[in-house]
């Protein structure tokens, strides 16, 4: 009687083989993945330093013109000249709205002493009927001291008797976080009127 016996050959070895191969596939998959995001990294170090494209339209979709940005101190001379065109052009009627779109160039911890400061012009305007009108000749900027010198006429009518005299006001002004109703971020810290 022979016996026979088959030989099997041990797992282990074969296991070992399989496990050995796998490895190998991670060590690959992880070395391309590791190059795959340098990569990435790359390129979005590259596109994010770069300047930004703008185009600009006009209401006619035509392209137009890039151009350097304005001075600061001629910024500063537009914004005080809008402040000075709601604060000192008004009608009985229109009085109190002008003064609450002045209240825009004024920062919102001074605001109450604005309004304040304010109510007695307001209650003397529409109890006596009083318009005035005010008109810039020349505003004199000073960036380091952070003032204003608004030189021109105003024009009072008080029960529809005219008069005119000189504007000579004095702004302290300060910079601001911009907003629809003051773009240009300039807010008056202190007014005040010289004779």
């Amino acid at each position: 009687m022979t016996l026979t016996k088959k030989m099997t050959l041990p797992r282990l070895p074969s296991l070992l083989a399989k496990l050995h191969h796998s490895n190998e596939f991670l060590k690959v998959f992880s070395i391309g993945a590791l190059l795959t995001s340098i990569t990435a990294w790359v390129v979005v170090m590259m596109v994010s330093t770069k300047a930004p494209v703008v185009l600009t339209f006009d209401q006619s979709a035509k392209p137009m013109n890039q151009t350097a940005l304005p001075a600061i101190d001629q910024e500063v001379s537009s914004a005080i000249k809008a402040y000075v065109s709601k604060r000192y052009n008004w009608e009985p009627k229109t009085v109190n709205q002008r003064l609450v779109e002045a209240n825009a160039f004024i920062l919102p911890q001074s605001r109450k002493v604005f309004e304040q400061a304010l109510l007695e012009t307001v209650q003397f305007a529409t109890a006596r009927e009083v318009t005035q009108r005010a008109y810039t000749h020349d505003v004199q900027v000073s960036l380091t001291e952070k003032t204003a010198l608004i030189l021109g006429d105003r024009i009072s009518a008080i029960q529809g008797l005219k008069a005119a005299g000189d504007l000579k006001v004095l702004l302290s002004f300060d910079y601001g976080p911009r907003t629809p109703e003051n773009p240009w971020g300039i807010y008056i810290t202190k007014e005040k009127e010289e004779q």
